[in-house]
């Protein structure tokens, strides 16, 4: 066997490994990240659901820490004033006005229901709908009226263009106006506040808003709880809604498809608030 036959295996072999370790270093190379683009998502909320949607949106960005999430507090109105405008992208409401444009975008978000609030003092325990309805309208000067107590009444309602007003009043109103010499506050927590500081105080606000400062009444002999608001055994529950101007796009419809799928729905319902999904 001459000498160039006998080295012409060992030459095969030496190309071949040649040809194959840049081959194998590319396999064994780390796959290099994307880092994803910068985004922003401009929200206006209603007091009832800004504290929520800011929760949401720090659990959110956890896992999407490029994301910038802009929420302005304001009344339900204001916020789709906002959002038609131009001025966000997403505006979060306790009501859906009738006024709202048809051509917008919309989805259930969550389900609430209006707590109608009393200083721990106060020995009433539950309303009927036609009593909380002479209430709101002034016409029950003090508890003796409703069979509690001798304590002055002071109604506590909310402004207008608050969405937590308008589901109020479409459960228990029945059309007629909250009185004139009600004590009108900007937000729910204000209404706490204030019917923690005053005995013969009665408010409303949203369940998620209710501290120990204050104690929730039954209405028609049901609690506002999680289970009579899903069930609407609750005479006073309504849903919250987020509402685009159009079919949410990027990362704003990924948001949203987080808000309203397994995980957002999961973290809503640990907030005090009921799932729609």
């Amino acid at each position: 066997m001459s000498r160039a036959k006998y080295r012409a295996p060992h030459l095969a072999v030496y190309l071949l490994l040649v040809y194959l370790l840049p081959v194998s270093l590319v396999s064994c190379a780390e796959t290099p990240r994307v880092t994803p683009t910068a985004a922003t998502i401009r929200i206006a909320a209603s007091s009832t659901l800004s504290p929520l949607i800011d929760d949401l949106g720090d659990v959110y960005r956890a896992d999407h820490e490029w994301l910038t999430i802009q929420i302005e507090a304001l009344d339900t109105d204001a916020a789709f004033d906002l959002l038609e405008g131009g001025a966000v992208d997403l505006a979060f409401g306790s009501w859906l006005p009738a006024a709202l444009d048809a051509r917008l975008w919309r989805s259930a978000l969550a389900q609430d229901a209006v707590a109608v609030i009393v200083n721990p003092a106060n020995p009433a325990s539950g309303l009927s709908l036609a009593q909380l309805r002479e209430v709101f309208q002034g016409r029950a000067l003090d508890w003796s009226n409703l069979g509690w107590g001798n304590q002055e009444l002071t109604v506590v309602s909310r402004e207008d263009g608050s969405g937590t007003r308008a589901a109020f009043e479409a459960a228990v109103m029945e059309g007629r106006p909250v009185t004139l010499n009600a004590v009108v506050q900007p937000d729910g927590d204000a209404v706490v506040d204030y019917v923690a500081r005053v005995p013969g105080a009665i408010g409303y606000v949203s369940r998620a808003r209710v501290t120990g400062g204050v104690r929730p009444l039954a209405i028609e002999g049901v609690e506002p709880n999680l289970v009579s608001v899903a069930s609407g055994a609750y005479p006073i529950g309504h849903l919250l809604y987020v509402v685009a101007r159009g079919e949410p796009q990027g990362a704003v419809r990924d948001f949203v498809a987080w808000l309203l799928g397994p995980d957002g729905q999961q973290a809503i319902a640990e907030r005090g608030f009921g799932r729609v999904r």
